[in-house]
């Protein structure tokens, strides 16, 4: 999308947009082949004009044949031909998962096809909100995502353009799987939000979101070491709620030897380990450092040790004890997730005691000012 984003205060009427709000979504890289199924009437549409009616139903198989073709079905056509929408609406399937909007076909110089989806901001988000919460949740809190979600799109536009596309499809950026999962009340819940975004000091925040923050949400500069001044909306606050979340209590074991494996760069000539202890905190008490002890002391980053011993089983930096045991290391950690920003679950309980979404993302956000994007 190239139009300027304006900020203006929700409790004004949102002002008509100029163009339609696209952006384009990075959902296949590096394919040998697609196989695409329009599910209503599309044309193909080559970049010099030049049309092709596809069949709807019938199966097509994308191959690359070299960095300016590509073939589609019985076609040889251009690089970055686009299946669009005869009537704006309908879907395609490609790998099982089923896409709104326009398809753009690339061929990429390692010799493989990429695929973007060039879909409205607002058709993105249902897909968004169902893979990044549970569909079912309460409306309010789906309603906070959506305006959560969406300000993260809009901030990070453009993130991927070196690579083709806007945002990714995977939690590099947000997760989206196209309308698989989506269900009424995710739509209601983007519908009902329509151009609302989170601002601060009148530009769009650069907000972020997360599973469980185990009681207190943090800073960006903790997590990323960015942020030279954090804004105020992203101090992190402390979270009365996010108790209920399914973990927040956890433990993980990692062998003494998975540790050493892990970390081999960082500890070498080391056969044991001694001790294991947690360094410094910050201020939510995220940890920041580990300190091994053996013949010496090694300080380890703590983002990297997560890392490196694999966030689905270390499930954040929220730890609360470390236990030696005769073989290995044991953590104890509450939540899930880096902790910045929107705690998903502490959410989920607000809006089931009654708060609305305005004030669910006061209480996470403090300080930002609920706006809507207007075309400049």
């Amino acid at each position: 999308m190239t139009a300027a984003l304006i900020l203006a205060l929700a409790a004004q009427p949102a002002a008509a947009a100029a163009s339609p709000r696209t952006i384009q979504i990075g959902i296949v890289q590096q394919a040998q082949q697609l196989m695409v199924v329009p599910e209503a009437h599309y044309t193909l549409v080559e970049p010099s004009g030049v049309r092709w009616e596809v069949e709807p139903g019938r199966e097509y198989r994308v191959l690359p044949l070299n960095l300016r073709q590509v073939r589609f079905g019985p076609w040889e056509v251009p690089a970055d031909s686009r299946l669009e929408p005869k009537d704006g609406g309908g879907t395609v399937k490609v790998s099982g998962s089923r896409y709104r909007g326009t398809l753009i076909v690339r061929a990429v110089s390692d010799g493989t096809l990429s695929l973007v989806d060039e879909v409205g901001m607002e058709d993105y988000l249902p897909g968004v909100l169902a893979e990044e919460m549970e569909p079912d949740w309460p409306l309010e809190a789906l309603k906070a995502q959506a305006v959560v979600a969406r300000t993260f799109a809009y901030y990070n536009l453009n993130r991927f353009r070196s690579e083709g596309f806007d945002l990714g499809p995977d939690t590099r950026s947000q997760v989206y799987k196209g309308v698989g999962r989506e269900n009424e009340n995710v739509r209601k819940a983007v519908s009902s939000t329509k151009d609302e975004v989170l601002g601060f000091d009148g530009k769009l925040l650069g907000v972020y979101y997360h599973s469980c923050c185990g009681g207190h949400t943090t800073s960006p500069r903790s997590v990323w070491g960015k942020w030279i001044e954090v804004p105020r909306p992203l101090k992190g606050v402390k979270d009365r709620y996010c108790h209920h979340c399914p973990q927040s209590r956890w433990t993980a074991y990692f062998a003494d030897a998975d540790i050493m494996a892990a970390l081999t760069d960082q500890i070498l000539g080391t056969t044991s380990i001694d001790s294991l202890a947690v360094g410094k905190r910050d201020s939510a008490g995220f940890v920041e450092d580990f300190r091994i002890y053996s013949r010496g002391r090694v300080k380890v980053d703590a983002k990297d040790f997560r890392k490196r011993l694999g966030p689905k089983d270390f499930k954040s930096l929220k730890i609360l004890r470390v236990i030696r045991r005769s073989k290995g290391i044991e953590f104890v950690g509450s939540g899930m997730g880096h902790g910045v920003g929107l705690c998903q679950w502490g959410a989920r309980y607000q809006a089931e005691f009654g708060r609305n979404y305005e004030g669910i993302l006061s209480y996470y956000f403090p300080g930002s000012v609920l706006s809507v994007v207007t075309d400049e």
